[in-house]
């Protein structure tokens, strides 16, 4: 007997695929950060990270340029769970902020309605960038190393960013191992797996 099949991709030839003349990529930022996307920015603790994802949120709601490379203006959701509030908002007046359309959650977000959380925030706020910072805060996980279980996790995270067409950039830390790229995160693989 046959299941109902519904919501599937759509089954092609390879000439019909062939033949899609889909449109590029839009980015956020010039060729880094796609359209519906999501990104981790990963470094040891301290390294600033936190500073660094600040800059990217300035530059984005401004349409400034980040690191030599052009930023599409917009509204950026800033899930900001693990730093004293007093803290980020110091950090972003000593940046010069004023009035740019910048919305945030400082403090914690209880893991069990974190995705919730985040998917409504998007619709409502509507931004071209969300950053969730520290990106453990938002996983429903109790062991960061079972590959399974993390890529269900990140799928998650990037399901929200591919049906609202929002780039979600994450911030985490890399492991005391001296290796390079996606093997210096830490965690399981499919953390860096799931990225674009």
């Amino acid at each position: 007997m046959r299941g109902d099949i519904t919501d599937l991709p759509r089954r092609l030839t390879l000439k019909e695929w062939l033949d899609l003349r889909p449109e590029p990529p839009q980015c956020v930022i010039d060729n880094l950060l796609p359209v519906g996307g999501l990104s981790i920015l990963a470094a040891h603790p301290k390294a600033g990270k936190s500073t660094l994802v600040r800059n990217l949120i300035l530059s984005v709601s401004r349409g400034q340029s980040f690191l030599g490379r052009q930023c599409t203006q917009g509204t950026v959701l800033y899930l900001a769970m693990e730093e004293p509030e007093s803290h980020v908002i110091n950090e972003f007046r000593k940046m010069g902020a004023r009035c740019e359309p910048i919305v945030a959650r400082l403090g914690p977000i209880p893991k069990a309605q974190i995705h919730k959380v985040i998917a409504q925030d998007i619709l409502e706020v509507r931004p071209i960038l969300a950053v969730i910072d520290p990106l453990f805060d938002a996983l429903e996980l109790d062991d960061a190393n079972n590959y399974a279980r993390v890529n269900a996790a990140m799928k998650a995270i990037l399901n929200i960013a591919r049906h609202t067409n929002v780039h979600i950039c994450t911030v985490h830390h890399t492991n005391k191992s001296d290796n390079r790229g996606g093997l210096s995160i830490l965690g399981s693989q499919a953390l860096a797996g799931s990225t674009d």
